[in-house]
């Protein structure tokens, strides 16, 4: 997968690299800017790169990792909006010290070292501003603490027959309220004639969304889990994993949790197992939850 890149017409937000500029430099900035659109799982770049453009998140999430000292990847940092990535890029030209991977679908705003080099001649202020924020950005990462994993979009998918999965959705959505507030919603399909960015605008206008499948596979499938944080694989007891959803025993994300939850009967006085073939399923952890309840145990 790659990135598709936009010249224009990009999400209006406010990012903390031009929130101090004065209005003449941040109509500048904005000029020079592009849309970068990432699908989840593509590689924005990767360690030892030439590096040649800084990057702003607007919505989505990025995963930075460095290879250790047996070639393995070693997980440093998550990137949330709207926070940049890739600054040194623009006063330095020393290769990419990390990968970064986008771990669900997401967009960027980019600003290549050509377009900043144009930018300073026009407003020489800007390179003091840039320099001042990246000696901040230094600071905080010398005090940042390990990361941590706080999912803000779910996807839930059924795996077997015999599923309710719209009853299961809302009464996930009123524990989710519950517990976070009213900033969260619910999302079962885009409006038809709704592009990307409306799904940008939707995501970011709440704290957290649910993204519910009706089916194991299909676009919207794959695009509510490209788009999640955390995938809640639903199943009934005793039913086997239905053929359409093989291929979800190997799409997994070391970056994004995955659970299995397995849908008891609201009567049920203890849970019944799962299917042999779940097993296959990479999961963290198993659920096991009444029908319009809470969770009764954990496996």
């Amino acid at each position: 997968m790659s990135a598709s890149i936009q010249t224009k017409d990009f999400p209006e937000f406010e990012a903390p690299l031009w929130a101090d500029l004065d209005p003449v430099a941040r109509l500048e900035l904005q000029a020079e800017l592009q849309q970068v659109i990432l699908p989840g799982g593509a590689i924005l770049f990767q360690e030892g790169d030439p590096a040649d453009a800084l990057y702003m998140l607007v919505s989505g999430a990025l995963g930075v990792s460095i290879q250790g000292s047996h070639g393995e990847q070693r997980r440093v940092a998550r990137i949330f909006p709207p926070e940049t990535i890739g600054e040194m890029a623009l006063i330095s030209n020393a290769p990419r010290s990390a990968s970064v991977t986008a771990l669900r679908d997401s967009v960027l705003l980019k600003l290549t070292r050509e377009a900043f080099e144009r930018l300073v001649k026009r407003c020489p202020t800007v390179m003091v501003y840039l320099s001042r924020l990246l000696a901040d950005r230094l600071r905080a990462t010398t005090r940042s603490s390990p990361i941590s994993f706080k999912p803000t979009t779910f996807a839930i998918v059924p795996v077997t027959q015999g599923v309710a999965v719209a009853d299961f959705a809302q009464a996930f959505l009123e524990e989710m309220r519950r517990s976070h507030g009213a900033g969260v919603d619910l999302l079962e399909a885009m409006p038809t004639q709704a592009d990307e960015n409306w799904l940008y605008r939707f995501e970011a206008g709440r704290e957290r969304v649910i993204y519910v499948a009706t089916e194991p596979s299909g676009a919207w499938t794959s695009r509510c889990i490209r788009h999640a944080d955390h995938v809640m694989f639903v199943a009934r007891p005793g039913e086997p994993l239905v053929p359409e959803a093989e291929a979800l025993t190997c799409a997994v994300s070391s970056w994004r949790r995955h659970d299995l939850v397995l849908l008891q009967k609201a009567d049920a006085s203890r849970p019944l197992p799962a299917h042999p073939s779940l097993a296959r399923l990479p999961v963290d952890q198993r659920l096991q939850v009444r029908e319009r309840s809470l969770p009764i145990s954990s496996a």
